[in-house]
């Protein structure tokens, strides 16, 4: 590439000119991706349920099928992020993903039996709300660039010192989430990987540019497939989605599921913005306004992540209670006795199979060892 060429990259990253070597065209269908990615959030969640419920089961074969299940909605998640992507700027999908706190509001008092409480609503909701906001404000363009372009975008000052800062928190977190009173850390670790992962929006581009490329002006460098790069994009893409599920599966082994996937979520979303806006530059076509919005919406997102985890490990004390409501409450018992019965952890009376007690007899049972 000539000396003009790298300018042409790197004067609008460094603030110096308003385009950057990319071809920015309307993403006229960026809707379809929205769907696509609302549809990933749901079987994200299912597979994050099934490995807490793994977790909590009380034979190991129960648990074998649990992990399987898990496994199994997890390997979707890559196609579909992957087909959202071919569809709608990053920024976009990413913020979608803010819907996977919305089914587990729903989906984890049924599935897992857990507790609702009024912080847990209003974190979850606060970072809901936020996560409408940057999906609001954000880019709704797509820029098409060759591999040597992605490659001068990550040699950016900006990027350079956006991966170093990235690196000192990856390694804060880590220390954290291996204390008992940090473990949510671990989830907030997950969600810094994968929200980074922009090496997933780099290969669904450079194999785009190889498949259309005569229908793409912003194509015109080699064919991906005959450089090197388009590989190594791909081996750390699935090196980094690998390294944060298995964190997160590690997280949900000792946490709740409403508090560990709000965390993930959050920071899935918080960093997916801040890699999009500081690495690949899709903020260029923003206004003022629209980009006062989004970093407004950041924030949003921020405060209700870190009420959360100073309540839940004790840091912060608020007032808080269940949320009741019987029409809620008899649903959500009639869900969970039903998959119970399915999983064959109760029999059709409602009752615990006698292989394994229920948590209320074996309360009863110690009582009883107990009496004089």
């Amino acid at each position: 590439m000539s000396y003009h060429g790298v300018q042409t990259v790197l004067d609008p990253v460094l603030g110096l000119s308003p385009l950057d070597g990319g071809m920015i065209r309307p993403d006229d269908m960026w809707y379809v991706g929205v769907i696509v990615a609302i549809g990933t959030t749901l079987v994200g969640t299912l597979a994050k349920h099934s490995f807490r419920r793994a977790a909590l089961s009380k034979t190991s074969d129960r648990a074998c099928v649990m992990n399987t299940l898990g496994c199994c909605f997890l390997l979707l998640e890559p196609p579909g992020d992957a087909t959202a992507l071919s569809f709608a700027s990053m920024a976009i999908v990413t913020s979608c993903s803010g819907m996977a706190l919305v089914w587990n509001l729903l989906l984890a008092p049924c599935t897992l039996g857990e507790t609702l409480t009024r912080v847990r609503l209003y974190a979850a909701c606060t970072v809901l709300i936020g996560t409408i906001g940057v999906g609001s404000f954000g880019p709704h363009e797509h820029i098409d660039r060759t591999a040597s372009e992605y490659l001068l975008l990550f040699s950016t000052q900006r990027a350079l010192i956006y991966f170093g800062c990235l690196s000192v928190w990856l390694v804060f977190a880590a220390r954290l989430a291996c204390t008992k009173c940090g473990r949510l850390f671990g989830a907030a670790f997950a969600g810094t990987l994968l929200g980074n992962n922009i090496m997933t929006k780099v290969v669904v581009s450079l194999v785009e540019c190889a498949t259309q490329a005569d229908s793409r002006e912003g194509c015109n460098g080699e064919n991906p497939f005959n450089t090197w790069e388009l590989y190594v994009f791909f081996g750390l893409a699935a090196l980094i989605s690998l390294s944060g599920a298995i964190s997160l599966v590690l997280t949900l082994q000792s946490s709740e599921a409403l508090d560990a996937i709000t965390i993930f979520q959050g920071s899935l979303i918080t960093f997916g913005a801040l890699a999009s806006f500081c690495v690949l530059n899709e903020h260029q076509s923003l206004s003022a306004d629209r980009a006062s919005g989004y970093v407004f919406s950041l924030c949003v997102i921020v405060s209700g992540l870190a009420v959360l985890a100073l309540h839940e490990a004790g840091v912060l004390t608020l007032p808080d209670q269940t949320v009741e409501s019987e029409c809620y409450d008899q649903m959500v018992l009639r869900s969970r006795n039903s998959l119970d019965r399915c999983l064959g952890e109760r029999n059709n009376d409602g009752s615990a199979p006698a292989s394994a007690p229920d948590e209320a007899t074996k309360l009863v049972d110690d009582r009883k060892e107990l009496a004089p």
